[in-house]
């Protein structure tokens, strides 16, 4: 059985979460039986489809912020920051858990991607914030191509998917 897992917020026509659940539980089940489908709102309505935590695609609404071989400070305006470039280690600083304004029911999502590929070795790619990530102080990436995407829920970061090592 296929899982897959939608983290929405307002969409396209003021649709709820809930709604855009119905519209999409619709159009699934005209592919087949044995998917599931899991909405949770986000506090700046980014649309992020996982499959089974391996696959990662962003849909729409997502802002995608390029960053070439430096450091970067996450703002909460981000969806996803794609390093295209990668010439050593660089660290990425998440936004304040407060910054971030989300709650339990209402998360703040981020992808963090290696789209030079070339994360391994010393070209790696440090996670790190105000907040613990899945009780670590840092993720690293440390594979070509390889990528993080990141909830927080107001208190800490959590891992949704990832392709690290």
């Amino acid at each position: 059985m296929a899982t897959i897992q939608f983290v929405a917020g307002p969409t396209e026509g003021g649709q709820t979460p809930a709604e855009f659940k119905a519209s999409v539980d619709v159009k699934l089940a005209a592919i087949g039986a044995g998917v599931n489908i899991n909405v949770i709102p986000t506090v700046g309505g980014t649309l992020i489809l996982s499959g089974d935590g391996v696959g990662v695609g962003v849909l729409s609404g997502a802002h995608k912020t390029n960053v070439n071989d430096v450091a970067y400070q996450a703002l909460v305006t981000d969806s996803v920051i794609a390093y295209t470039a990668l010439t050593a280690a660089r660290i990425v600083t998440l936004p304040d858990v407060a910054d971030t304004k989300a709650t339990a029911t209402n998360i703040f999502a981020l992808m963090i991607k290696d789209e030079a590929g070339t994360a391994t070795g010393a070209e790696t790619i440090t996670i790190q914030g105000d907040a613990n990530i899945d009780g670590a102080a840092t993720l690293v990436i440390n594979l070509d191509y390889g990528f993080a995407e990141l909830y927080c829920e107001g208190t800490a970061w959590f891992t949704l998917a990832s392709r690290l090592a």
